[in-house]
């Protein structure tokens, strides 16, 4: 009767060095793609959270110009949202246009400082029905691959001055009140 012998090879079981070595280089590198790929995301999303957070600070500038627009002018300081700080440049202009183009390109600004149009432009003013209020923001200080006093908003808004009647009267009593400088 023959017995089951075990069979010896000259073999070992186990990794090489070689063996290790080579799979800590690829767990390496899948270690640092993926690190790499959540940097990447993290970095992304903090940029898109300025984004976000500078065109909020347009959007309130804007409303904040329809509600009272001498307080636009007058502010100096910059827009704070969510707890970022932002510089703006505002800006208002009348859209002229003559009867048969309808209303064309021609931007005219006819604004003092205090936001109310200058005395002579008062008939300007009542021929002229859209207005446009640009406002660009950008951040103060660099932050998430943002450099100080590069643009993060543009918005441009155009609307009817004559669809507000309270706004219109306001204007116009403004403007009437107003001593005349140049006569």
């Amino acid at each position: 009767m023959r017995f089951a012998t075990r069979h010896q090879h000259n073999t070992r079981l186990g990794l090489t060095i070689l063996e290790v070595i080579a799979s800590l280089a690829m767990l390496s590198g899948v270690a640092s793609g993926v690190m790499g790929a959540l940097s990447f995301m993290e970095r992304a999303q903090e940029r898109d959270r300025i984004r976000l957070a500078g065109h909020e600070a347009a959007h309130r500038l804007i409303l904040q110009y329809l509600d009272t627009p001498s307080s636009v002018y007058n502010q100096h300081d910059p827009v704070e949202v969510q707890g970022l700080q932002f510089d703006f440049a505002f800006q208002v202009a009348e859209l002229t246009g003559s009867e048969d183009q309808g209303v064309s390109t021609d931007v005219r600004t006819a604004r003092t400082r205090d936001g109310l149009p200058a005395l002579g432009d008062l008939d300007t003013l009542l021929k002229t029905q859209l207005e446009q209020v640009t406002v660009r923001v950008w951040l103060n200080e660099p932050r998430a691959g943002y450099r100080a006093g590069e643009p993060i908003a543009d918005l441009v808004r155009v609307y009817d001055i004559a669809r507000d009647m309270d706004r219109l009267m306001e204007i116009l009593l403004e403007a009437v009140k107003r001593p005349r400088d140049n006569q």
